[in-house]
C-alpha cells in the first residue's frame, strides 16, 4: 500500500491527473487530492465495461493491434454491443448499476481516448461475491498506452504524450 501512495503521489506531484472512482471520497493519499467519482460498491465492471463499450462505438479502438497482438476480444466484442444478450453494455445500461451518470461515463471515456492512462484497482475490490470481475474487466478494459497488456485497443497511440490520467478503482 506504502508503494501505490507514493507511486500515486508522484503522479501527482508530476501533473498527472488522477482520478479517484470510489464510494469513499478520501480513498487515497491526501496529497494527491483526486478528482472524485463516487459509485455504488462492486459495481466497478460495470463501468469498465461501459468505457470500453463506448469507445467501441466510437471507433476509438486500434482493431490492428487486437488482431495481433490480442486474444479474445472477438468473444468480448458480441457482450460488449449486446449482440450476446441483447443488452449493450453502453453508459447508460452502466449508470442504472453504479450510480456514475452516464454523461460522466462517456466524458471519462473520451478523455481516456485523448490520452494515454493508466487504470489501478485496489486489491479489497476481490473480497466481495464475484470480486474478481473487477480484475478481468480491468485487464480488457480501455487504456490507451497500455501495449504490453493488450489493453492499448482503444484510444490515443503508444507513442502519445506522457501519461495524463490515473483512474484508482477502489471499495
Amino acid at each position: 500500500m506504502k508503494e501505490t501512495s507514493c507511486a500515486l503521489v508522484a503522479l501527482a506531484r508530476a501533473g498527472v491527473r488522477v482520478v479517484n472512482i470510489s464510494p469513499v471520497s478520501e480513498d487515497g493519499p491526501e496529497a494527491v487530492r483526486p478528482e472524485w467519482i463516487s459509485i455504488r460498491p462492486n459495481t466497478d465492471t460495470a463501468l469498465m465495461l461501459a468505457l470500453a463499450h463506448t469507445l467501441v462505438v466510437e471507433r476509438r479502438h486500434d482493431e490492428a493491434f487486437l488482431a495481433h497482438y490480442c486474444t479474445g476480444f472477438s468473444r468480448v466484442l458480441p457482450y460488449l454491443t449486446g449482440e450476446a444478450d441483447g443488452q449493450p453494455k453502453d453508459a447508460t445500461w452502466a449508470a442504472a448499476i453504479t450510480g456514475v451518470p452516464a454523461e460522466t461515463i462517456r466524458a471519462l471515456a473520451s478523455q481516456m481516448a485523448a490520452a494515454r492512462t493508466m487504470l489501478t484497482a485496489s486489491w479489497s475490490l476481490q473480497r466481495a461475491d464475484h470480486g474478481e470481475q473487477s480484475y478481468w474487466a480491468r485487464r480488457s478494459a480501455p487504456t490507451p498506452g497500455s501495449r504490453p497488456r493488450c489493453l492499448r485497443f482503444l484510444g490515443s497511440p503508444w507513442e502519445g504524450p506522457p501519461g495524463t490520467t490515473s483512474l484508482k478503482f477502489s471499495i
